[in-house]
């Protein structure tokens, strides 16, 4: 008998399984549902501008309300990532939408930023013991 595959909710939760999901743009709603019912934080990017390191920066700045101090590097990044007063959610779900072309057109920043965000949620596991997932999603 076939194992059963896991829910995607059951995988949003568990802090265990990959960090990094890739998942087709239709799936996204279902995401979104997951993630509300698991009392996740939820965050859609739009990753097609991402050209270059400012791109980066101001876009992150922007969805997470970073402090005026943002040090507009990765150090900074991960240590505002890291930083975010986000207590009310017991899990998070940042997607990237259009990441295939994130990649396409900067191969060097975007490896970067998926190796940044994955320590991301490697602290974020570590920080709460396992209790708070948070997981990005490449659409």
């Amino acid at each position: 008998m076939k194992k059963k595959a896991p829910s995607l909710a059951a995988t949003l939760a568990d802090s265990s399984k990959p960090y990094l999901l890739r998942l087709k743009p239709g799936d996204l709603p279902a995401v979104r549902r997951a993630a509300g019912e698991l009392s996740f934080g939820f965050w859609e990017m739009d990753a097609a501008d991402l050209a270059d390191e400012d791109a980066v920066w101001d876009l992150f700045a922007k969805t997470f309300a970073f402090p005026d101090h943002f040090g507009r590097n990765w150090d900074a990044l991960i240590d505002c990532m890291r930083d975010l007063d986000l207590p009310r959610f017991k899990g998070h779900v940042l997607v990237l939408s259009h990441a295939e072309a994130a990649r396409l057109m900067n191969p060097e920043l975007f490896d970067k930023l998926i190796d940044v965000l994955a320590c991301v949620s490697q602290e974020w596991d570590e920080w709460q013991d396992g209790r708070v997932s948070f997981k990005t999603i490449l659409a």
